[in-house]
């Protein structure tokens, strides 16, 4: 009901008399087509951006190991990959009072950027917890985009987060192609 007053442009009270005259429990007659209301336009944001001033660093060995142990993945062939692609990149995040050593998922272009602790925790928020903190997003540009684009890579796994987009470059390097498939 909350979806057709919300389409329609209509009140709540009409959206519920539509429901009825379609699911044939009211007589009388039908009503009339229904017409979709247009949205408002939706403002373009700045996307917020906390990348700048980090030290984005490629991670050691020790640190794609911890990542490695935390996911509880075997090898870490798709850490690597993504290490030297660029979209791995380890910083201090400063959060709250603290700065918190973390795993970045980013790309060469550093329009989006995701961060993850790297002790594993989640990141605590007046909103409640988060695995990822958004350090720069921008709708338009994921983290690998650039890198698929630049690479002219013809085969892409579009993962829901940072740890599927890592274990899809570990698949993709146990089947021997990962040059030509790229994370998005």
């Amino acid at each position: 009901v909350d979806f057709i007053a919300l389409a329609t442009g209509c009140d709540r009270g009409s959206a519920i008399r539509r429901v009825i005259e379609w699911d044939g429990l009211a007589d009388g007659a039908p009503l009339p087509p229904l017409r979709l209301a247009t949205p408002p336009p939706v403002p373009r944001r700045e996307p917020r951006d906390r990348l700048r001033g980090l030290d984005l660093r490629e991670p050691t060995v020790g640190e794609l190991a911890e990542i490695r142990n935390q996911r509880g993945w075997s090898v870490f062939a798709g850490l690597e990959i993504a290490s030297r692609r660029g979209l791995l990149r380890i910083a201090n995040v400063p959060h709250g009072s603290e700065v918190v050593p973390s795993w970045i998922m980013t790309d060469d272009a550093r329009k989006t950027a995701w961060a993850r602790r790297l002790d594993g925790k989640p990141w605590q928020f007046t909103h409640g917890e988060s695995k990822a903190n958004s350090l720069r997003s921008d709708p338009d540009h994921p983290p690998g985009l650039a890198d698929v684009i630049s690479a002219d890579r013809r085969a892409v796994v579009i993962a829901e987060g940072e740890p599927d987009a890592l274990a899809a470059l570990t698949l993709a390097w146990a089947s021997g192609a990962a040059d030509r498939i790229g994370v998005i």
